[in-house]
């Protein structure tokens, strides 16, 4: 009885708890991020250059911008790419010649028009918000300076507006009683249509809610729970990823911010339907990255409005594909099973693109839960990799980033306990499960299934007898070796070649590369060995650092941001700490000194063939440098990695469970800062 009146206080508090932590939220959205709004109220003011053009003073210039070194870059690789295409179809290349780049005295410049807009306010005006309207045919980015007293307040605030949404919106929070607008354009600027308003108005936004109630709710968690985090590490996980990623998702919205999402959209989205694909207007724009995209809350509404209204399947255009998912693309079945259920429930295109993006994150944290369920040693590690910041973000993008981790992370897990329990015959069923897991894990990154190659390691005693060890060693090699074949055919999802370049192998490499040539490299490597293994161990060792602990690795949001370096220090102790720092629990088990060296080797060996690869497919030829190598590439051989490091010898004099409440609330700090500073309020403001 006792301890039912206990369970049901404690389900009193906890409820009271929340219901306090969701009121307080509402209280900071209300006072704290509206302050202005309720305490500097002002009506909106609207600039119609059609109506009036009182208070408006206008003037047009000409100005040479020059082009920055990777405009330039982009230039001459298109003009490559070009006549590549010219010559594998047999035709006379002939270069368009675009008449806004100048070059000006050496300096290659674009010409663009330059024209500033005064608008007097008349009195001291706080503004909260600019909002642009104009049918302009191209993109075009503005500027606006605010003016007090006839001096400059505060710093330019830069924007742009897309001619696909024909208005834009600019947080500005800041009073002043003169603004100028400054509108870049490709062509000479006319006001007609142009319209720009200003506000203070009060909004409730729904997102920051969910951030806070998200945010405290974490603190709160960590701070009651008591035997779920030694106990459960798996569940603390699965909350975490979930809050954590889900926050990403939300504020991403539609918009396409990790490594080539239109690519891995398309995949996702061909394999949510069987032979008959129906692309819709917002589908074929998503997959041709040219959907808008968003930068503040209006933007996102009127954003999420525009791909509906295009998002009509009455007038798709239809495709067919073959039945047989190909190989390369299963990794993405888990956002493409949640586009084909937003799909057959009828829901808009934005929240349909959000579920599968959903889809990965509930598959990743599923089949991580369990590789921490299942590890005997370091369920830490697992979790504290699955939770720093770049490997959730790509859980949460569309990519198969999170699939490789999660199924190479199993089978590692499963190995490692095979290796744990000496005495123990290996089962048929567990040797399958190992050797799946690596070989999902691998369908979109062919050159992880090495790793599997550890089960050629496993002791003699774990078999019945020798020859059933000889045929299952062989057994694995041939295959690792089968599918590293099919590393030579490249995918041209994946390059964004076109299929006829991919046909010819004078042609293969990485056509976003300049002067890539997979055959001519691969002589080039034979012919000069030495050369090449210089380059190689040179790029290994200055990249080692940022590469194992640093920002590049655990830190970086894609084309969103990379966090502060002060924050690798925060993931440097987590990753040394959690290695180095036993719990009495991890101490019941040791690993020997082979198994760590052969570790060690293992992670030294994928490293040295990632760096190959893209010196093969993405590196000019003969180059004495390895270009497109990133550190969310070293994340499937890190947990390995980490195991090296493990020893009985440091120990910690606290509990299990307050070690790992420390080290969740280091990742919470991280997680709250990055979904704060590069998604809510960059984009959802």
């Amino acid at each position: 009885m006792k301890h039912m009146n206990r369970k049901n206080n404690s389900w009193i508090t906890n409820g009271l708890i929340i219901l306090g932590i969701v009121l307080f939220s509402f209280l900071i959205e209300c006072f704290g991020f509206n302050w202005h709004s309720v305490f500097r109220a002002n009506d909106p003011q609207v600039f119609d250059f059609d109506k009036n053009k009182e208070d408006i003073h206008l003037d047009t210039e000409e100005i040479l911008v020059p082009l920055t070194e990777e405009q330039i870059e982009e230039i001459e690789l298109n003009i490559e790419n070009a006549k590549l295409l010219a010559k594998v179809n047999g035709e006379e290349y002939v270069e368009t010649i675009d008449p806004t780049l100048i070059d000006n005295d050496g300096v290659l410049c674009r010409k663009i028009y330059s024209t500033s807009i005064t608008l007097d306010i008349s009195k001291d005006y706080y503004i909260k918000k600019v909002l642009v309207t104009y049918p302009s045919e191209d993109d075009l980015g503005y500027e606006i300076v605010l003016m007090k007293d006839g001096k400059q307040k505060g710093d330019t605030f830069y924007d742009s507006l897309n001619y696909r949404l024909q208005k834009s919106a600019t947080n500005i929070n800041q009073s002043a009683d003169q603004m100028i607008v400054t509108f870049k354009t490709k062509g000479e600027f006319s006001t007609a249509g142009l319209m720009i308003s200003i506000n203070n108005g009060f909004r409730i936004n729904y997102l920051r809610i969910l951030f806070l109630i998200g945010g405290i709710f974490a603190i709160a968690f960590v701070i009651r729970s008591k035997q779920l985090f030694q106990r459960r590490l798996e569940l603390v996980f699965v909350i975490f990823s979930l809050i954590f990623g889900g926050f990403i998702i939300l504020f991403n919205g539609t918009n396409q911010l990790s490594w080539d999402e239109y690519v891995h959209f398309d995949n996702a989205y061909r394999a949510s339907f069987g032979q008959t694909i129906q692309y819709t207007e917002a589908a074929i724009q998503m997959k041709g990255n040219v959907t808008p995209s968003f930068d503040t809350i209006e933007e996102r509404e009127w954003l999420e409005d525009y791909t509906q209204e295009r998002n009509d399947y009455s007038v798709a255009d239809i495709k067919h594909q073959q039945r047989f998912v190909q190989y390369n693309v299963r990794a993405y079945l888990p956002q493409s099973v949640m586009l084909a259920f937003a799909r057959i429930l009828g829901l808009p295109f934005s929240i349909g693109y959000m579920l599968g993006k959903l889809g990965n994150l509930l598959f990743y944290t599923l089949v991580m839960a369990i590789a921490i369920r299942l590890s005997k040693i370091g369920k830490i590690y697992i979790a504290m990799i699955g939770l720093l910041p770049t490997p959730l973000f790509l859980a949460t993008a569309y990519a198969y980033d999170a699939v490789v981790t999660a199924f190479v992370f199993l089978g590692f897990v499963l190995w490692l306990n095979e290796i744990l329990d000496k005495e123990k015959k290996m089962k048929w069923y567990t040797a399958l499960a190992i050797i799946l897991c690596f070989v999902i894990g691998t369908w979109s990154k062919v050159i992880y299934i090495v790793m599997m190659l550890l089960l050629c390691f496993l002791p003699k005693e774990k078999f019945d007898s020798k020859w059933k060890s000889a045929l299952f060693r062989v057994g694995i090699v041939v295959i690792v070796g089968m599918l590293l074949i099919t590393i030579y055919k490249s995918p041209i999802e994946a390059t964004g070649a076109t299929a006829e370049l991919q046909k010819s192998t004078e042609f293969l490499g990485d056509k976003r590369a300049s002067g890539a040539n997979f055959e001519k490299q691969i002589k080039h490597i034979f012919k000069e060995p030495f050369v090449y293994t210089k380059v190689l161990l040179r790029s290994l060792k200055n990249s080692a650092f940022d590469y194992i602990l640093g920002t590049s690795t655990w830190l970086l949001y894609a084309y969103v941001g990379r966090f502060p370096t002060v924050f690798a220090v925060l993931s440097s102790l987590l990753l040394v700490g959690g290695s180095l720092f036993q719990t009495k629990e991890d101490r019941q088990y040791k690993l020997d000194a082979r198994w760590r060296i052969l570790l060690g080797i293992m992670a030294f060996g994928m490293a040295s063939l990632v760096w190959t690869g893209l010196y093969i497919t993405f590196t000019k030829v003969g180059a004495n440098y390895i270009s497109g190598v990133q550190g969310r590439y070293y994340i499937p051989f890190l947990l390995p990695l980490m195991f090296v490091f493990k020893n009985n010898k440091c120990k910690l004099n606290i509990s299990t469970q307050n070690f790992y409440k420390i080290i969740f609330s280091i990742l919470i700090f991280i997680n709250l800062y990055g979904t704060y500073v590069f998604f809510l309020k960059p984009h959802c403001f």
